[in-house]
């Protein structure tokens, strides 16, 4: 088979790129306002930001890339080193059965102006649709919105002249996004980047709304990643295998390679930038547009700008240096301008990890506090596996291109720099995964490039050396796992199964839907979806836990905090499932609903290395005491 070559424009891309971040996603709104009912001109700005922000940025870049391609050349075994690595990562993550804490909000991010869609029209409403599939009717109005996108752009894209000479594609996107300010989406703001979703997305409408579903799409984006390896490098099939299957042995890799959370865009896109400057020499404007399309992706990845800037300044003025190098270099910066309708809100207002930006405190010396550092989390995470990009970095340094060592350290400081400023918990496992992942990623890629390159040894030993050494680096890693009390006692309770099965199913045998709430890291009745409930239940619970929320609002309650009288408030409640660490959060107001309010625990299972706690609590009548 021949290789297959795909040329891309780049002005389609970034057509593509604007319309499913700020359409399809409804991306870049963070601040709820309602068109029909201005409260302010405050509001105003708002909207006109949103309806004009991506028509800017579409202008910018679509003169800027004018007449730009980039071609792609996609190798035959590409789809069988796919599938191999796709296997792997699955067989390996077998425990993982259920979304956990984080990845039931993104899992809802990934449908949110379809689920906006359906309670705009209050077709959950509609009498006739009451026993039908909550998750089979959302996956129709997803389906539609595909397949209508599918089509809307192939008609755009086969107008050569609209595309390049009109401006009625400007038109296009301003009547969608006032469409959905219309549909009241910026009722469902989201802070986090909007391309995260598309994989899920995409999987939930051709697989439906279900975990498999879900955490496929996560393998699969891995997937793609080892794929660009394959291509981009040029590697044998050997060599990409043993360095999928190195990266994939990795503590926290593996546990985030089928884990829905974004932190894997960022320790791509950082890997992507590091190969690219050290194997490729790519031109430093598609290095930063590479870095803008991760951003929108993970927020963190702009991490790598900086890089990226010096790198583009030393191409540009190697040799000598003049005014025109100079205009180049600043020239380069331009595809910056494709995040800006996306994250200029975020970073103004804040986001739940950030404060204001009128609010952050940047001090140089809190950067060096222990509070703020990441590292003694990767010290105890790798142990002794540090010393391999240690020998590597250490041979760059010495004996090979040195200046990609400095290259390394930038990015690490400036995602370092970034995550100072956060209001988050430092030590969680995913910003170990962003800082040192990509720095794994490439120790693996130089080390095996070198070895395989190689003209002294014969191609047999080194095929026999190289599969040898995998496996046994694969077997260490796994049996590490197993005795690494840190690993299991902090880090492995990220990635716990929530046994949401047995409390749908304990909802569903007694039919409590309309009497039950489950109080956790849950984002609302979306976990109901992920089990084929009809419409009619899930609207149940769904009005039992909007009166919730509204309550909580009313009497200014933290959403991790359960407040007795909140709950005693709502008469027609009889059970509580409470998850995770909610529980020991709030057991000094659980004694008092115990206590003071006729409440009993009736199921109390405990955490595990692979199981999350939860309780059922009931309120006990005085005339019955029910019993599982």
């Amino acid at each position: 088979m021949k290789n297959i070559k795909i040329k891309i424009n780049l002005q389609k891309l970034i057509f593509l790129i604007i319309y499913f971040s700020t359409i399809f996603f409804n991306g870049g709104v963070t601040y709820r306002v309602d068109i029909i009912a201005l409260n302010s001109y405050y509001d105003l700005l708002f909207i006109l930001f949103y309806l004009v922000a991506p028509l800017i940025s579409y202008s910018i870049l679509s003169n800027y890339f004018k007449n730009h391609f980039i071609q792609l050349t996609i190798r035959p075994l590409s789809t069988i080193i796919g599938i191999i690595v796709f296997l792997f990562i699955l067989i390996n993550n077998f425990k993982h059965d259920n979304l956990f804490s984080d990845e039931f909000y993104y899992t809802y991010g990934s449908f949110k102006v379809a689920s906006a869609f359906l309670t705009q029209f209050r077709i959950l409403e509609v009498s006739f649709l009451s026993n039908f599939s909550y998750s089979l009717l959302l996956r129709i109005i997803l389906c539609i919105q595909w397949i209508g996108s599918f089509f809307l752009i192939r008609y755009i894209f086969s107008k050569h002249t609209f595309m390049t000479e009109s401006k009625l594609y400007l038109v296009l996107l301003f009547t969608l996004k006032f469409v959905l300010i219309m549909m009241k989406t910026t009722f469902y703001t989201d802070a986090h980047p909007p391309m995260n979703y598309l994989a899920s997305s995409l999987f939930i409408t051709l697989f439906g709304l279900n975990t498999i579903a879900i955490k496929s799409s996560v393998i699969f984006v891995n997937t793609m990643f080892i794929i660009y390896l394959y291509n981009r490098l040029k590697l044998s099939a050997i060599s990409a295998i043993s360095i999928s299957v190195l990266i994939y042995s990795l503590p926290v890799i593996i546990d985030f390679s089928n884990h829905f959370e974004q932190s894997i865009f960022s320790m791509f896109c950082f890997s992507v930038i590091i190969i690219e400057i050290y194997f490729k020499k790519i031109s430093p404007s598609y290095l930063i547009f590479a870095i803008s399309i991760f951003a929108l992706f993970r927020y963190s990845s702009v991490a790598a700008y900086p890089a990226a800037f010096i790198y583009s300044y030393f191409y540009y003025n190697s040799e000598k240096k003049n005014w025109i190098n100079t205009k180049k270099f600043f020239k380069s910066l331009t595809p910056i301008v494709l995040i800006l309708p996306i994250v200029i809100l975020p970073i103004l207002i804040g986001t739940p990890a950030t404060q204001e930006i009128n609010n952050i405190n940047i001090r140089f010396l809190n950067i060096l506090n222990p509070p703020y550092l990441v590292f003694e989390n990767i010290f105890n995470i790798f142990g002794s596996l540090l010393i391999i990009p240690s020998i590597c970095f250490i041979y760059l340094t010495f004996f090979d291109q040195k200046n990609i060592v400095g290259y390394v350290f930038i990015t690490c400081f400036s995602f370092h720099f970034i995550l100072s400023m956060a209001d988050v918990p430092k030590l969680l496992p995913k910003y170990s995964l962003e800082q040192i992942g990509f720095v794994f990623i490439f120790s693996f890629i130089y080390i095996i490039q070198k070895f395989y390159n190689s003209k002294i040894l014969t191609k047999h030993f080194k095929l026999t050396l190289l599969t040898f050494s995998t496996l046994l680096f694969s077997f260490y890693n796994k049996n590490n796992l197993i005795s690494n009390n840190y690993y299991k006692n902090i880090i492995s309770l990220n990635f716990q199964n929530n046994s949401y099965d047995y409390l749908v199913d304990y909802i569903n045998t007694k039919n409590l839907y309309d009497k039950s709430l489950l109080i956790g890291k849950d984002y609302g009745p979306l976990f109901l979806g992920l089990y084929n409930t009809t419409v009619s239940n899930f609207n149940k619970y769904r009005k039992n836990f909007g009166i919730y929320t509204s309550l909580m609002k009313k009497y200014n309650v933290e959403w991790t905090y359960i407040d007795p009288n909140t709950i005693n408030e709502m008469e027609k409640i009889t059970h509580l499932m409470i998850s995770e660490n909610i529980f020991s959060y709030n057991k000094k107001n659980i004694n008092k609903l115990i206590n003071l309010h006729n409440w009993e625990i009736i199921q109390d299972i405990e955490a595990t290395n692979s199981f999350s706690n939860f309780y059922i609590l009931q309120k006990i009548n005085n005339s019955e005491k029910e019993t599982l």
